[in-house]
């Protein structure tokens, strides 16, 4: 923690409850280079939680170094709150306003993400993801996202419009 501003400290001691908690959030911001606003965010949404606990089919799909590293990066869940302000809820204009807020949406996603091998829900069976990637040969992360109001959320398209474009697809 010595390399960090005292108004990083102060929200460490403020709003962490154990020793374990504050060193990881303090490493991660040191290595990160997270400003104050960052730090509040990653601590009010859990990320040390939420790191590597998306299921994913990586282990059987990639070489372990790299299964290793890609759980890492892969949260469960993204917390998206920065597009509560999207006028008009449909899927085009969701996806301009992540576009619009690319710097929050990055830094949701974390540091090392890449736009491929994730499936981004609002809900997920745990039992029909775990076998789905058990049958996938293509490497492939489940999260949920939270934080979007419910027009927003109304935009994304619903399981059965996604089996139906994929229907479409084959």
């Amino acid at each position: 923690m010595d390399q960090l501003p005292w108004g990083h400290v102060r929200v460490l001691l403020d709003q962490l409850q154990t020793q374990a908690d504050r060193d990881w959030y303090a490493a991660r911001a040191v290595e990160e280079g997270w400003k104050r606003s960052v730090l509040e965010h990653f601590i009010k949404v859990g990320l040390k939680a939420q790191l590597g606990a998306a299921p994913t089919n990586f282990k059987a799909v990639l070489d372990a170094p790299d299964s290793e590293l890609a759980q890492q990066l892969v949260k469960d869940p993204y917390v998206f709150e920065h597009l509560a302000y999207v006028e008009r809820a449909d899927e085009r204009n969701v996806e301009q306003a992540l576009m619009d807020r690319i710097q929050d949406t990055l830094m949701e996603f974390g540091r090392g993400m890449a736009f491929v091998g994730i499936l981004l829900c609002t809900g997920k069976n745990e039992s029909v993801v775990r076998f789905t990637l058990a049958n996938m040969a293509t490497a492939l992360g489940v999260a949920d996202y939270e934080g979007l109001p419910a027009d927003v959320k109304a935009a994304v398209p619903s399981p059965g419009e996604l089996q139906a474009a994929v229907a479409d697809q084959g």
